[in-house]
């Protein structure tokens, strides 16, 4: 259903609120019955004592869920951007030991993807990018349920898409245009032009990989 919702709009472009509500309906039936994937608590370095969810932990999931695939569907804007920060998700499982199996698959499949997508011969377009990012969010729930890890490490996965999908959100509302609306605001698209391709490649290779690394590297040796 995610992924026709994704095609449909690829065909015929639907209406921002109409995707939004189909996009949360979907996302909070799922988590409803399916409590395995429901954040119930939030775990946080800062704040010592977790915040219980209650009854709002399936509602709080899904809008998270759809808040994510929104933004990726904005960060996917040139080629292999997409491509590097859905990568970098199987790999921190795989290190972590976390559903290896499937991890190498998803790696795998997305290293055939980022081949042709470099060679300009294949695009995400919105129906991909919503069912990976729908899979890929589904994932790092998980991890987070099952592994006990805390917020802090789940914001690290996901800060990149996040962060220029608040900045362009709140930055359309304040010069009165329609946040859902596309335009050549995103970082990428600043990076490309004080840049070429290559660099920008390279930058987003370094702010999305060397964070979670240092993390990883940190959280092994006993720091965090």
């Amino acid at each position: 259903a995610i992924y026709l919702i994704g095609y449909i709009d690829d065909k015929i472009s639907l209406r921002p609120f109409s995707r939004l509500i189909l996009l949360c309906i979907l996302s909070y039936l799922l988590i409803y019955y399916n409590p395995v994937l429901d954040i119930k608590t939030l775990r946080s370095n800062i704040y010592n004592n977790d915040i219980d969810l209650f009854f709002f932990g399936p509602l709080f999931t899904a809008i998270c869920i759809v808040i994510y695939m929104n933004a990726m569907n904005m960060f996917d804007g040139i080629n292999l951007i997409a491509f590097l920060h859905f990568f970098s998700i199987p790999v921190i499982f795989i290190l972590d030991n976390f559903l290896i199996q499937f991890s190498i698959i998803v790696c795998l499949s997305l290293l055939t993807f980022g081949f042709l997508n470099f060679k300009n011969l294949t695009f995400f377009g919105d129906s991909g990018i919503y069912i990976l990012s729908f899979i890929c969010s589904l994932m790092i729930i998980f991890f987070y349920n099952r592994t006990q890890v805390n917020v802090e490490n789940i914001l690290l996965i996901i800060y990149l898409p996040m962060i220029d999908f608040f900045r362009l959100f709140f930055s359309r509302i304040y010069f009165g245009k329609n946040p859902f609306n596309g335009d050549e605001n995103h970082l990428h698209h600043y990076l490309i032009k004080k840049f070429n391709f290559k660099s920008t490649i390279i930058i987003y290779i370094a702010l999305i990989y060397i964070p979670l690394f240092v993390n990883y590297l940190l959280d092994k040796s006993g720091f965090l």
